[in-house]
């Protein structure tokens, strides 16, 4: 204002611009500035928003691949049986390339905003996880491929209609009561149907072995198949079946990560 006093005063001894000049122009500068501190705002807003989108569909680009990737790898785990060992699902699964990697936040990708972030890092981690599992999954099933065949060989008899364990229980019945009774060992036999022949016996055979019998009904306790398989204690087929619970469990965890991302992402690319 010392200056705006300064410049009337010299107007009053004869200057060129008037006191209501200077003070007109002044306030014209003032707003000149005012609209061009917030036109300067709006060009970076704008910049940024450009910025944004641009690194949205660079982000898009990047991750689509291991992401359709992981599609196939979630369809192949969900069909995979726990108790029907799959050696070539197993190898398969090992080769894709699903995961991705820290790489794709090099540049400055926090414009992207939380709701893209924030599922991307999760899904960054856990597909890593995944990824590590089904390479275990893929050395095991291979290392103990051998067992595997063994213990499958072995229980082709499981195959049959139903398979029992045939019981003396006329003796249960004679000697039960008795203080010092002890069972008689039952025999494992697998039975084709359970039609009684005419004299109302079922023909058993006996496990392991051409030899067939006649059998009553009453001695007859039937076993699952999956029962069978366990009684044998911890073994691959076992393991095999908890690996494939485990990536199941795990992949229906990545897979909710998914859409989060696909939609944040889409949104900002436009």
């Amino acid at each position: 204002m010392a200056e705006i006093d300064a410049a009337a005063k010299g107007m009053d001894e004869g200057g060129i611009f008037s006191k209501s000049a200077i003070i007109g122009m002044v306030v014209l500068a003032f707003v000149g500035a005012f609209f061009g501190y917030f036109t300067a705002q709006g060009q970076q807003s704008r910049q940024i928003e450009q910025t944004r989108v641009e690194d949205a569909r660079a982000l898009q680009e990047a991750i689509d691949p291991a992401l359709t990737s992981f599609a196939g790898v979630a369809d192949r785990i969900t069909k995979l049986s726990a108790t029907e060992v799959d050696f070539e699902a197993a190898e398969a699964l090992g080769e894709a390339k699903f995961v991705v990697s820290g790489d794709v936040l090099a540049s400055n990708r926090l414009l992207l905003g939380r709701d893209v972030i924030s599922p991307l890092t999760a899904y960054m981690a856990q597909s890593a996880v995944l990824s590590e599992m089904i390479a275990e999954h893929r050395r095991l099933t291979a290392l103990d491929k051998a067992e595997i065949e063994g213990l499958l060989s072995e229980n082709d008899v499981l195959d049959e209609s139903l398979v029992a364990v045939v019981f003396d229980y006329r003796h249960l019945f004679t000697q039960g009561g008795n203080e010092g009774y002890r069972p008689r060992p039952g025999r494992l036999m697998t039975l084709k149907n359970l039609d009684r022949d005419d004299e109302g016996m079922l023909e058993a055979s006996m496990l392991n072995s051409s030899r067939t019998q006649k059998v009553e009904m009453q001695a007859l306790v039937p076993l699952e198949r999956n029962e069978l398989i366990k009684s044998a204690g911890d073994n691959a087929l076992q393991r095999y079946e908890r690996r494939v619970k485990d990536l199941k469990e795990r992949t229906e965890a990545l897979k909710q990560r998914i859409n989060p991302l696909s939609s944040a992402l889409s949104e900002l690319a436009g």
